[in-house]
């Protein structure tokens, strides 16, 4: 039975062998298509599973005449590094159950792991301290840990779980101070968690 009412595409297995699972979590303003070109590019053995947020949005000088004029957003922010608190916990529910519901659906366990862009990527770091012992690993392009007034992440110690923080230095709406800065990481033990951080080009930034 499944846990969640999110809309969801599962690519084919383009190898005929999956070896690892791969959740991708779009953008503001995108949608089950945005991350396809990259979730195609990553490799033929991986299953992959894009989730569609649930939360419509459209451009403001444009009135919708149909469902594909549609565009989504996970959650609402008031300022950047603070998602909106209620939205934000929603999504983080739905998303935290519908990863045990691609779980509970693999007919042979492999390993899963989660890549995330824009607000995707603000919510696959979050996961990271959320269910850690689920996943193998987490990427997050132009994203963050953000900040939840009277909130924290549940978990503290991820286990050693790999954290890659891709930064786009030509991003004017993540600042750069956003992917450095994860206090609540920093409460971690040193052996908790992996984490990387590299601009779009490969070089690695330095904290």
């Amino acid at each position: 039975m499944a846990l969640t009412a999110l809309i969801y595409r599962e690519f084919p297995i383009e190898s005929g062998i999956s070896t690892a699972t791969l959740i991708a979590l779009h953008g503001h303003g995108g949608d089950l298509d945005q991350l396809e070109p990259l979730c195609r590019a990553v490799g033929p053995s991986f299953q992959m599973v894009v989730p569609q947020a649930g939360r419509p949005v459209t451009p403001r000088d444009m009135i919708p005449s149909g469902p594909e004029d549609y565009r989504y957003a996970w959650y609402y922010v008031h300022e950047v590094g603070y998602p909106e608190p209620a939205t934000f916990g929603d999504c983080l529910w739905q998303l935290e159950q519908f990863v045990y519901d691609v779980l509970d659906r693999q007919s042979v366990e492999r390993p899963l792991f989660l890549l995330g862009y824009d607000q995707g990527a603000v919510l696959a770091v979050t996961m990271a301290g959320v269910v850690p012992e689920s996943l193998a690993g987490v990427a997050a392009i132009c994203g963050y840990l953000p900040e939840i007034r009277g909130w924290s992440l549940p978990v503290e110690n991820l286990g050693g779980l790999p954290v890659l923080l891709v930064h786009d230095p030509q991003d004017a709406e993540t600042p750069l101070a956003l992917v450095v800065y994860h206090n609540n990481f920093d409460k971690c033990s040193p052996s908790a968690y992996t984490s990387d951080r590299r601009n779009t080009d490969g070089e690695k930034i330095s904290c």
